[in-house]
């Protein structure tokens, strides 16, 4: 059997290996013979998406968003290059090709009749277009990692301002944090329908990157189409939208028995407008990854030397099918979908919100049914107005079980309880059973006054009504009466261009309401009915000015409404408990930033920029208490910082990226009652405040063979370390800390036969790192994943 010295060699010369792979097809590409160039207009600015064309042999290609175009592999000698693009004349000009050389041209197009406003605009990526807005936005390109290893949440965390701690491997519970606020103060949606409405079994954490097509990251102030009560942000995710048929399907493996499959097919008959859509996934992991503890003799209750042992009872698994038909394209509907999702969770609990004491039959599971409805409407009835809207039931039912009378320890031994009452993870055995009902629709209008001015208004209704029963405990259950929570938010909002459409502006005001009737139960087993109901009026603004083609500052501010969910005031039955007190939060949010790029020849820049601010009141935060912790208010809390990122394109295939957040978040209370509190001014401990990524790669065509594509990209993530518990609290000699973290990823892809077949190796944690996101709750160490992608279309 192969020692632990002997796997750790493997491992090394695998990860040596994978930097070697990134540079061969750099090698074999020195002589290749190519044209590249740029596209620009008659004021020198680079035109994005124009085509380009040698007539005479038929290869051409499009310039990125930058004017920035490539073609290789070309037969010497002379040849005419055509470029054309909607509302500029087309331009031919004359090109002398030396063997084994790069021809490098500057192509200028001159405007045609066409109104160049509107070409300009559809000319432009999606992620570009969300750049430009007045918003303070983080857009993600997710499309271009489809054939990556990585998942959501590793992507997102890669962006500025956003920091993603998760407590385990694959499935674990994760923090998502936008400039200091997290949880349930940044809200998740995918299409523009709350993620909620999918129950646990879809997270940022397992969605499989070839789902998706890019992702929006609101930081702060939102807008109001959304229909969102968020307090620090929100998460948009656009799945993969196309008319074109196409079957999507992937398989990954991976270190610690880690497989992941993905399915994703999509019909559309232009005839008749008939479509369907179906995605699914499966995920599964042992999460045996070994971890560092001391181990408590269960005899006599002593810890020994620490050592190195697997996670034993840590194992996840999850599924979900989705599946929608419906109409696109018909006079009444440009798009009407009805469907389906139905998902499942099986999650074992391998210890609380610290390690030590671990557990060996603790478990949650989940069974989620959601069907749902989709509408969109442009021009309806009336030019320039356009109605969207959905609605979903979900029916979700939990189950939390904590059954055994064992005391594990991190060996997987065990001795038995002397009180056959007590579970392992409470001071009583559970067998907790809920069910969540959960209704959620929304409606959104737009009227376009004329082209430079619209009006949105939007109305989201949401209402979770929870019941369960613990047939295991001695008193009776608190949500053995139904619990209830119902939201409304209202949003109304003005748009406008001036100054040639260099000045953009928004105006919006929100409304929320809020009502909840939960039932508590305390421990001599009387049961108390809380209500609570709130009215609240929110409002805001977004201005961006373009100062230049490629340059633009903006600004945002927003009195924003963050209303508790089910989840903060319920709890979930095990190491969460419920708090019917809870208040709803509040914060003005702004943010002052600039967006500017410049390119000159094969060089591109790119560069941006946000301060934000943020003063929330009554700021909801968890609070750990032993082994479990509550949802509570903290009455004021200021959170300030800056970010910043700059990118590098070297003829379009290399790049490096560098990006940094420093955030200041501080305990702002000055009095708790009648007594100045002693952490006033204190910053708010188990929260990082200095984070930064560099990532760099490149990408190859035409490498092996004719049309495939070589891609490598190594990524890495610093943490400066950070306090557990208030910083003026203590001997500062020997204080909790998290440690500072360097983490680094690496990964390569390789395409084949035009797209269709797609390999993917990666690394994560290279250096086989100690690395934490909570304190003492240790990651995985170093692992490798595998992923193989089919895609066809047409």
């Amino acid at each position: 059997m192969m020692g632990v010295v002997g796997k750790k060699v493997i491992e090394k010369w695998i990860a040596m290996l994978l930097f070697l792979l990134c540079f061969l097809p750099a090698i074999s590409q020195n002589a290749q013979t190519k044209i590249e160039g740029t596209i620009v207009d008659e004021q020198n600015q680079p035109l994005p998406f124009v085509s380009v064309l040698i007539e005479d042999t038929q290869k051409g290609a499009a310039a990125d968003e930058n004017g920035y175009f490539f073609i290789e592999n070309i037969t010497p000698g002379n040849h005419l290059l055509k470029a054309s693009s909607l509302g500029y004349q087309n331009e031919t000009i004359a090109i002398d090709v030396a063997a084994g050389r790069t021809t490098k041209v500057s192509i200028v197009l001159r405007e045609s009749s066409v109104d160049l406003q509107e070409v300009t605009v559809a000319g432009k990526s999606k992620v570009r277009q969300a750049k430009e807005t007045a918003y303070a936005i983080n857009s993600v390109n997710v499309k271009s990692l489809h054939n990556s290893n990585q998942d959501l949440n590793l992507v997102l965390n890669k962006t500025t301002g956003l920091m993603v701690r998760e407590e385990g491997g694959l499935g674990s519970g994760f923090d998502f944090a936008i400039n200091g606020l997290s949880g349930k103060q940044v809200k998740f949606f995918i299409d523009g329908i709350p993620l909620i409405s999918t129950g646990t079994s879809l997270t940022f954490n397992n969605i499989p990157v070839n789902l998706i097509d890019r992702a929006e990251v609101y930081k702060g102030v939102v807008p109001v189409n959304l229909g969102s009560d968020a307090l620090g942000g929100a998460v948009n995710i656009i799945t993969k939208q196309s008319v074109k048929k196409f079957f999507d399907a992937s398989y990954s493996v991976g270190s610690f028995n880690t497989h992941r499959l993905a399915l994703n097919g999509h019909y559309f008959n232009e005839k008749n407008g008939l479509t369907f859509n179906a995605r699914a996934f499966y995920n599964y992991s042992d999460n045996d990854y070994k971890v560092e503890v001391s181990v408590v003799n269960p005899e006599t209750g002593t810890y020994g030397e620490p050592e190195k042992l697997p996670h034993f009872h840590d194992a996840y698994e999850s599924k979900m099918v989705q599946f929608e038909g419906g109409f696109l394209q018909k006079s009444w509907a440009d798009m009407f979908l009805l469907g389906i999702i139905l998902s499942g969770n099986h999650n074992e609990i391998q210890h609380g919100v610290s390690m030590d004491r671990p557990y060996g039959e603790v478990f949650r599971e989940d069974d989620v049914l959601s069907p749902f409805l989709k509408y969109k409407k442009d021009d309806l009835g009336v030019e320039g107005l356009d109605v969207k809207g959905y609605l979903s039931y979900t029916d979700g039912q939990f189950l939390v079980a904590d059954t055994s009378s064992r005391r594990y320890n991190w060996r997987g031994e065990y001795v038995i309880n002397n009180d056959e009452n007590i579970g392992e993870a409470s001071w009583q055995k559970s067998l907790f059973r809920f069910n969540d009902k959960t209704v959620i629709g929304n409606a959104g209008i737009r009227y376009q006054l004329n082209p430079q001015n619209h009006i949105d208004f939007n109305l989201t209704l949401s209402s979770v009504n929870r019941q369960g029963s613990d047939p295991l405990s001695r008193y009776e259950t608190a949500f053995s009466q139904p619990n209830t929570l119902n939201k409304s938010v209202y949003g109304l909002s003005w748009s406008g261009k001036f100054f040639r459409n260099k000045l953009s502006t928004t105006l919006f005001v929100k409304l929320y309401d809020f009502n909840s009737e939960m039932s508590d139960v305390d421990w001599d087993g009387e049961r108390t009915i809380y209500t609570s109901d709130y009215n609240n009026a929110g409002y805001g603004t977004a201005i961006t000015w373009f100062f230049s083609k490629t340059g633009q500052l903006k600004a945002s501010l927003e009195n924003a409404y963050r209303l508790p969910e089910g989840y903060e005031m319920f709890g979930d039955g095990l190491n969460l408990l419920s708090n019917p007190n809870l208040q709803p939060e509040k914060s003005l949010n702004a943010n002052l930033g600039f967006l500017w790029s410049y390119r000159t020849g094969v060089h591109f820049i790119e560069t941006e920029g946000n301060l934000f601010y943020r003063n929330a009141k009554d700021f909801i935060r968890n609070q750990a208490e032993g082994a479990t912790s509550t949802y509570v208010n903290q009455r004021d809390v200021l959170s300030s910082g800056v970010e910043s990122e700059v990118r590098y394109t070297w003829r379009q295939n290399y790049f490096i990226s560098l990006n940094g957040t420093y955030q200041n978040i501080i305990n702002n209370t000055e009095y708790e009652g009648q007594r100045k509190s002693g952490v006033y001014r204190d910053r708010i401990p188990n929260i990082p405040y200095l984070f930064g990524n560099l990532s760099i790669g490149a990408w190859y065509q035409d490498v092996f063979s004719n049309a495939d594509k070589f891609t490598w990209q190594f990524n890495s993530r610093f943490v400066e370390e950070y306090f557990l518990k208030w910083p003026s609290q203590g001997d500062p000699e020997n204080k909790y800390t998290i440690p500072q973290q360097i983490a680094h990823n690496a990964e390569v892809t390789y395409s084949f036969g035009g797209g269709k077949y797609n390999l993917a190796f990666e690394c994560r944690n290279l250096l086989d790192a100690k690395l934490y996101d909570h304190f003492r709750l240790q990651k995985p160490g170093r692992s490798f994943n595998l992923k193989i992608r089919y895609y066809i279309e047409k």
